[in-house]
Formats: structure tokens, sequence, C-alpha cells
């Protein structure tokens, strides 16, 4: 009975820690795009928008990732806790 509860607060703690990744990554990323804007002077300035989108593909991926674990812990730990 013990494994089951511990399950689901797994799934609880790694949605939480997915979720505070986000945060901060979303919050660095716009960040990073003022500072992309205020430094550019000519007609490349575009350029570091595609720049940095596809530069926050792969992190922002491995963030989806461990929320999606964090969500699929939680409904099993939730199925587990009703048998």
């Amino acid at each position: 009975m013990k494994e089951k509860k511990n399950l689901e607060k797994e799934g609880k703690k790694t949605l939480k820690v997915g979720f505070w990744i986000l945060g901060i990554f979303i919050f660095l990323w716009i960040i990073y795009y003022i500072i992309m804007l205020t430094s550019c002077n000519d007609e490349s300035c575009g350029m570091g928008f595609i720049v940095a989108i596809y530069s926050s593909i792969i992190p922002l991926a491995i963030i989806l990732i461990i929320i999606f674990i964090g969500i699929i812990l939680l409904i099993i730990g939730k199925q587990r806790n009703k048998k």
C-alpha cells in the first residue's frame, strides 16, 4: 500500500520540478530574446529570433518529457490507489 502512495508522490514531485524548470527556461529565454533585440543594429536582427527558437527546441523537448513523465507517474499512482 505504501508503494502505491509513493508513486503518486513521485509523479507530483516530477511535475513540480518539470514546471519549475519550464518556468525558469521561459524566463531565461525571454531575457535572452530581449538582449538579442537590444543588441542588434542592422538588418540581421530577424535571424536572432530564429536562432533563439532553434537553440531552445532541444532543452524545451527535454523539459516537456520531464513533465510528461510526471503526468504518467501521477496517473499510474492514482489508478493504483483506486484498486
